[in-house]
């Protein structure tokens, strides 16, 4: 009787263990939200002076599913437009620029991924015909936070760290004027309140 308790007892202890898991796990968005919050506070360290910062903006895109594109961080300045998407994963990641998708291992589990980087040269391209500026102004940045390591060789568009400060801070020329960035940055403040204004 007394083994027949405590067997119970621990099904019991593993099924409310098990439930209060899944109540605490935290969503696919939540987990891209916290990634997304790391990078945003990275990029504080950029000179203000030099660099305008957005985080989460969108803008119409015709070839996207929903018509709009949406930005993780988009830096603003003279020396180029820097866009970044955030990817906060865990377990290996096996991918190369020219492939279409990637692969995430976890364990025994295997998932599919949309290769960042073209995902985000869609974001370039968007981006491009919205702000009437030359794809070649924009520099594109895939930035992996949380522990996710890469079995393959990094690509160079790819981060694993914040080293992608340095990257943004290495360009030195200036590809775009002082009135450029001004309107860039105006078109962006507008679109960012129309967004805030339908929420």
């Amino acid at each position: 009787m007394e083994i027949g308790l405590i067997i119970l007892g621990l099904l019991a202890f593993s099924f409310l263990g098990g439930l209060l898991n899944a109540l605490l796990k935290e969503t696919p968005k939540e987990v891209g939200d916290r990634g997304e919050t790391e990078v945003s506070y990275c990029l504080l360290k950029l000179d203000p002076e030099e660099y305008e910062v957005f985080n989460n903006i969108n803008i119409p895109s015709a070839k996207a599913q929903l018509g709009i594109s949406q930005i993780d961080h988009l830096v603003v300045s003279q020396f180029g437009i820097f866009v970044i998407e955030t990817k906060n994963y865990t377990g290996w990641i096996f991918g190369s620029p020219e492939r279409k998708h990637w692969t995430q291992v976890v364990y025994s589990e295997k998932n599919k991924l949309y290769n960042p980087i073209k995902q985000n040269w869609g974001h370039i391209y968007a981006l491009s015909d919205f702000l009437k500026v030359p794809r070649n102004k924009f520099k594109n940045i895939v930035c992996f936070v949380g522990d996710a390591e890469f079995k393959t060789e990094i690509p160079r568009d790819v981060f694993v760290d914040s080293s992608y400060i340095d990257y943004i801070n290495s360009f030195k020329n200036k590809v775009l004027s002082e009135a450029d960035v001004d309107s860039i940055k105006g078109m962006l403040v507008t679109e960012e309140d129309e967004i805030a204004l339908e929420k």
